[in-house]
């Protein structure tokens, strides 16, 4: 993975996670991400605190619109920590250990995800987070729809 690649990644963890954390109501745990900031400046790192504040108080409203809030907050906290990321790379370490913390702090029903079958179809399930999913048939032939009168292709 190249490092821009991992700058990404890192800062599209590190908003949904930040973003996980306050809906969890991890506020104190959240309220050390802004530190990361006084390497752009007292002002910006006061400037980040007041965003987080804010953050905060729109992610406790609960409403119709709770699920678009928090996507837009992931999307904003995303964009905030790839610019420093960008800017000041020697904050990644200090970064990752911060995500660990609130990683540990989050309750597990946050953490997890399921996948379940059921009927030989494979149903995905994940709560606040992303999912990937690759298939593959291995090369396998699915049977053509019967023609009228006619009996459907077998497997090979």
């Amino acid at each position: 993975m190249s490092v821009p690649d991992l700058v990404e990644t890192l800062a599209a963890e590190g908003g949904k996670d930040l973003v996980q954390a306050l809906v969890a109501g991890l506020v104190h745990l959240a309220g050390k991400i802004p530190a990361l900031w006084r390497h752009a400046g007292r002002d910006t790192e006061k400037q980040m605190a007041e965003e987080l504040e804010l953050a905060a108080a729109k992610l406790s409203a609960t409403g119709p619109d709770h699920d678009w809030t928090v996507m837009k907050a992931q999307l904003e906290w995303e964009t905030r920590l790839r610019d420093l990321l960008r800017r000041y790379p020697q904050v990644k370490p200090e970064l990752e250990d911060l995500l660990s913390e609130l990683r540990r702090g989050l309750p597990a029903a946050v953490r997890e995800s399921q996948n379940i079958i059921g009927n030989n179809a494979p149903a995905y399930g994940v709560m606040n987070g992303n999912m990937i999913n690759h298939y593959h048939d291995g090369g396998r032939r699915l049977p053509d729809p019967p023609q009228e009168g006619g009996e459907p292709d077998k497997l090979p």
